[in-house]
């Protein structure tokens, strides 16, 4: 798991943080910059004790990930399956060649949550833009704020006949061109026919990668 602070973030409520999950088994690494700190948590730890502090925060965003006792098994068996393919010999790698490199490569990014997740570069995001993405079949609205934080929801408003939202970036809000309705970056609405708020989408930045996934 990843847990991403507000890099303004006193230094005894980062102490109290650290402590609470050191104290949940949570063996942490700190990487601290000028938007964001970042948290890595490792170790046998329960990680529904470790959501349930985290709800605590409010100024905290937790990204769940892989567990490494998962990752050590998932890399052990790739080993374990790659000697057993060279085994095989020259004939049998040949024939196996394509499939086997595209099942060893590892992932970049070893993600818990099931399920395809877009990836676009962070670069592509200047703070106080958005842009508009086709994942999975459907349009989402994908914002950076001005604080550097980053929010994604359905393209398309949430009346019957819905339609393409646009991005205000001098109100930093989303808006229906054709029913006048007005959503938050959260999806929430604002102003408008609208009774429900927009469909949400979970993101997270790793390595300058941004990751876009449905919300559970």
């Amino acid at each position: 798991m990843i847990l991403v602070l507000p890099p303004d973030l006193s230094a005894a409520t980062l102490e109290q943080i650290q402590s609470r999950l050191e104290g949940l088994g949570c063996r942490l690494f700190l990487s601290s910059g000028e938007e964001q700190t970042v948290v890595s948590l490792s170790g046998d730890f329960d990680p529904l004790a470790v959501q349930a502090a985290a709800a605590e925060w409010p100024e905290a965003d937790l990204i769940p990930l892989q567990s490494d006792r998962a990752y050590r098994f998932e890399r052990r068996r790739r080993r374990f399956l790659a000697g057993l393919i060279l085994s095989f010999g020259l004939l049998a790698a040949a024939a196996l060649a394509i499939p086997v490199l595209d099942f060893l490569r590892p992932p970049e990014v070893r993600l818990e949550l099931s399920g395809p997740a877009r990836v676009v570069s962070v670069d592509r995001f200047p703070a106080g833009t958005a842009r508009r993405l086709r994942f999975r079949g459907r349009t989402v609205m994908v914002a950076h704020d001005l604080g550097g934080r980053f929010f994604a929801v359905s393209g398309e408003c949430t009346l019957a006949d819905p339609c393409q939202l646009e991005w205000s970036e001098e109100r930093q809000q989303f808006l229906c061109p054709c029913h006048g309705g007005v959503f938050d970056l959260l999806g929430n609405v604002l102003d408008g026919p609208a009774n429900a708020p927009l469909l949400r989408y979970e993101t997270a930045v790793v390595h300058g990668v941004l990751y876009v996934r449905p919300a559970l």
